[in-house]
């Protein structure tokens, strides 16, 4: 009977084991403009984490955080998920962040550079303060 039992206990489906999750980090933070001004719905709100480290170069895309407004106004809180692996100590990294109406026309956007991550700038409680673009 045992060796019946051993044989049965052999022919077992096979487990899955899932990989492991890769290492995520986040850089937080919100998003604002001064004036008040209410958005419609149907906004878009795009934040991007980007190496700049390279200035010959465009920006690498590290991780992007996208929100679609339902009538919700500034400030907006967003979260960026990134792989720790991607990052060199050595290098620059920022967030951008942008606001395009429902045409997709750019209404707001960063005009200084909101550095996060190396050389002691934060990962979370990132504040981006938008401009608003024409007039």
């Amino acid at each position: 009977m045992a060796a019946a039992s051993l044989g049965v206990a052999g022919c077992a489906a096979p487990v899955a084991v899932e990989p492991p999750a890769p290492a995520q980090a986040t850089v937080s933070g919100t998003v604002s403009y001064p004036q008040r001004i209410a958005l419609l719905p149907g906004v878009t709100l795009t934040v991007r984490l980007l190496d700049v480290s390279r200035a010959d170069a465009p920006a690498t895309i590290l991780g992007m955080y996208t929100h679609v407004t339902t009538g919700d106004q500034v400030p907006f809180a967003y979260t960026i998920r990134y792989s720790p692996a991607a990052i060199n100590p050595a290098n620059s990294y920022t967030v951008r962040a942008e606001l395009r109406d429902r045409e997709g026309g750019l209404r707001w956007t960063t005009d200084t550079a909101v550095p996060v991550i190396t050389r002691g700038n934060p990962t979370s409680d990132v504040a981006i303060t938008l401009v608003q673009v024409g007039g």
